[in-house]
């Protein structure tokens, strides 16, 4: 995508490049969203298991450990390879700030 965004291409061409990132970023998410809630409202009626604790094993907790890897990861190759370092920082950060946006707007959908 930054290819796209470089100089040397039209503003439309970035405009489209953006636009198109963006409704394609919108539509995957929708749909893991609403594969999540169908799974997890399935999940609940077989197993007569609250569907907050489904949440929180099913979502919650594999972001927390990818989230606690990725850091420790960042971590052990700081000396060694600062891209990599950086790159897993990311990841650490990107996981454990996603989870807690999903996990507050789920709670408020919840109380809602």
């Amino acid at each position: 995508m930054c290819y796209f965004i470089s100089d040397g291409h039209s503003s439309l061409v970035r405009i489209l490049a953006v636009s198109i990132w963006v409704l394609g970023v919108a539509y995957v998410l929708r749909g893991i969203a609403e594969t999540i809630e169908k799974t997890t409202e399935d999940t609940q009626r077989k197993t007569k298991v609250s569907g907050g604790l489904l949440q929180a094993f099913g979502t919650a907790l594999p972001d927390m450990i990818l989230g606690v890897v990725a850091a420790i990861l960042s971590f052990q190759l700081r000396d060694t390879n600062i891209v990599a370092s950086i790159n897993y920082a990311i990841i650490a950060a990107a996981t454990t700030f996603g989870s807690n946006v999903y996990n507050v707007g789920h709670a408020a959908w919840c109380i809602f």
